[in-house]
């Protein structure tokens, strides 16, 4: 396998797939968060303007588990974590594809086979 097509058939395929699943997290992470505040700021307004109804009572309830089963959610499945690592994983490929293409850091000194392999390792690892 040459460099070019390793590049657009691991790496640019591996930056996209990492791309993708950065922004279903990222979007998953804040849907969840707007939803805890969202419902964390109806209870006041529930509780204090609907005292005498039975059901404030009830709504307050739900809205309480509402807020727990939200923040569940993201806590079992680590939206946030795992935004955070695909973008980083998402960095250090394109860092380590601009210094091989441009033959900068540890691709300085050496010659072209021997860079390749080192870059193959270093994305793979």
């Amino acid at each position: 396998m040459d460099e070019n097509t390793y590049i657009e058939n691991r790496i640019n395929e591996q930056i996209n797939f990492y791309e993708k699943k950065s922004k279903l997290n990222k979007k998953c992470y804040y849907i969840s968060k707007l939803l805890e505040i969202c419902f964390g700021a109806v209870i006041p307004v529930v509780s204090g303007f609907f005292v005498d109804n039975c059901w404030s009572s009830i709504t307050v309830a739900i809205l309480g588990v509402l807020i727990a089963v939200s923040a569940s959610i993201n806590g079992v499945f680590k939206f946030q974590e795992k935004w955070i690592y695909y973008r980083i994983t998402i960095e250090q490929l394109k860092r380590e594809m601009n210094l091989f293409l441009s033959k900068s850091g540890v691709y300085l000194d050496k010659d072209a086979p021997s860079n390749f392999n080192l870059f193959v390792e270093n994305c793979e690892g």
